[in-house]
C-alpha cells in the first residue's frame, strides 16, 4: 500500500511558532473532516486523543505519526503537517516539527497497519528524514513525501 494513494492536501497544514497540542489536533481534524464528508472535526479529534492517551505517537526525534481508526470514516487519509518551529505533542516526548497523520475507517484496520508500516519505513530512513525536514511549504512537503514514498518501493 502506497502513501501516495492516500495523501490529502487541501492547501496543507503549516503551523508556526510554539503551538499547543490541542491546536495541532484541531488542524489535523479539520483537514480530515474536509477530506471525508462523513466525519466531523470533533469525531476525528476524539479518536486522535483516545489513541494518544494509550502512548505517544512520536516515532523518531522531532517526528510523530498521529493516527486513528475513526468510526464512520469512508476513506483513508494521510495528512502531512509541517511546523515551522516546534509543536509539543506530548510534554514527555519533547518538541516535534513534522507530523504525518493517518485517519482511516474501522472497516479495514489491516490497511491502517499497512499505511503505518510504510510510513514508519520511510521515516526511519535518515535520507528521507533529511529531505522531509528541508521542506518549508505544504507543496514542498507533499512533493517530498510522494518522492520518498516512490523511493521506498
Amino acid at each position: 500500500m502506497h502513501l501516495r494513494d492516500h495523501i490529502l492536501f487541501g492547501g496543507g497544514i503549516v503551523l508556526t511558532g510554539i503551538v499547543p497540542r490541542r491546536q495541532l489536533v484541531d488542524a489535523i481534524s479539520a483537514s480530515g473532516a474536509a477530506g471525508d464528508g462523513a466525519l466531523t472535526t470533533q469525531t476525528i479529534a476524539a479518536s486522535l486523543d483516545l489513541r494518544e492517551s494509550h502512548g505517544s505517537s512520536q516515532l523518531v526525534p522531532l517526528v510523530s505519526i498521529p493516527h486513528a481508526i475513526v468510526a464512520g470514516a469512508t476513506r483513508f487519509q494521510v495528512i502531512p503537517c509541517l511546523a515551522v518551529e516546534t509543536v509539543v505533542m506530548n510534554p514527555v516526548s519533547g518538541p516535534i516539527t513534522l507530523f504525518i497523520a493517518i485517519i482511516g475507517p474501522s472497516s479495514e484496520p489491516w490497511r491502517h497497519i499497512q499505511l503505518l508500516a510504510r510510513l514508519t519505513r520511510i521515516l526511519k530512513d535518515p535520507q528521507s528524514i533529511s529531505n522531509l525536514f528541508a521542506c518549508r511549504s505544504p507543496d514542498e512537503l507533499e512533493s517530498c513525501l510522494r518522492t520518498e514514498d516512490s523511493r521506498h518501493d
